[in-house]
């Protein structure tokens, strides 16, 4: 009788653990879900003498920049776009292979954002925009004469 109460033991134990699958577990929210608003335009690629303008940190707010994006773990977002006088939204899917954000907007257009993780120097996520090249007329501090200057831009958001 002991054998039989130890076979029965050793086979539910042994249903046990074959019953226990991972596939039953629920998929980790994505790293991208949740709400992010526009911080800075980050300046890069300025040549001399305006080299001390790479790395400058610019308010979006003064280019005109408030939106924000609210990336929902059911695959769909919501830009809200504060830039203008109407409050102005934006909805579509997304999709997302680390480190790159795909967003296709209802309208058809679409966008890529890139994830960055918080790290020992930067204890928030932030995603950003691909470098955009740009030219404006600036002012020579040397010779004071206005020129045209080829620099990078890009836009970060942080996570709320």
């Amino acid at each position: 009788m002991k054998k039989y109460l130890y076979v029965i033991c050793l086979v539910a134990a042994f249903g046990g653990v074959v019953s226990c699958s991972k596939n039953n577990d629920p998929a980790p929210t994505p790293v991208v879900v949740g709400k992010w608003a526009s911080d800075y335009i980050l300046a890069s690629g300025f040549v001399a003498p305006y080299a001390t303008n790479n790395g400058l940190k610019l308010n979006p707010l003064a280019y005109g920049i408030n939106d924000n994006f609210d990336i929902k773990a059911d695959k769909t977002f919501i830009v809200t776009d504060r830039s203008g006088v109407q409050i102005q939204t934006y909805p579509g899917t997304w999709d997302y292979t680390e480190p790159t954000l795909n967003l296709k907007y209802d309208n058809g257009s679409s966008e890529t954002l890139t994830y960055t993780a918080p790290t020992s120097t930067s204890t928030v996520a932030q995603l950003s925009y691909p470098v955009q090249a740009v030219s404006d007329t600036l002012t020579n501090p040397t010779t004071k004469l206005k020129e045209v200057v080829k620099f990078n831009l890009q836009l970060f958001y942080t996570k709320q």
